[in-house]
């Protein structure tokens, strides 16, 4: 199967990639910055983001299967950036996935967009997302899953 992979240079996506290689599968990378957790894979690499609309389209060509990956960790208030990654770019992706013939998205979202409270009952996905947090990357998290649903 073909299967396109955005964020697959942090710890999840190079663990993914690998996972997916040896299963048998073609694996096309979205490679921001930094491509050394991806060395020495023979998968194909594209150099691009999550909003660089010719990058995914590019990523996406041919893939069956989408994994979304790609995100700004931040808690340190980078507002902009983490909302141009976590929201925007993931407002990209789906756009252009439906031009693009892919069959599947799996988003990885986070923990972090689920409300915390209260801390004393399990936390699943039947928590609501948040709609505030102390930081941009619950909030931008939150919206972006929000939008895929």
């Amino acid at each position: 199967m073909k299967i396109a992979v955005t964020g697959a240079n942090g710890h999840v996506g190079a663990n993914l990639c690998r996972t997916l290689l040896a299963e048998g599968h073609q694996v096309k990378a979205l490679v921001h910055e930094h491509q050394d957790a991806l060395k020495g894979l023979n998968l194909e690499l594209i150099r691009g983001n999550v909003n660089d609309t010719e990058s995914l389209r590019k990523l996406f060509s041919g893939a069956e299967i989408v994994f979304h990956l790609a995100a700004v960790i931040s808690i340190d208030g980078r507002k902009e950036e983490t909302l141009q990654v976590n929201y925007e770019g993931t407002r990209n992706l789906l756009n252009i996935i439906r031009d693009n013939g892919v069959k599947r998205l799996i988003h990885f979202s986070s923990i972090h967009a689920l409300k915390h409270y209260p801390y004393y009952e399990p936390m699943d996905e039947t928590r609501p997302l948040m709609t505030e947090g102390p930081t941009w990357y619950e909030v931008t998290k939150a919206r972006a899953e929000k939008m895929v649903l």
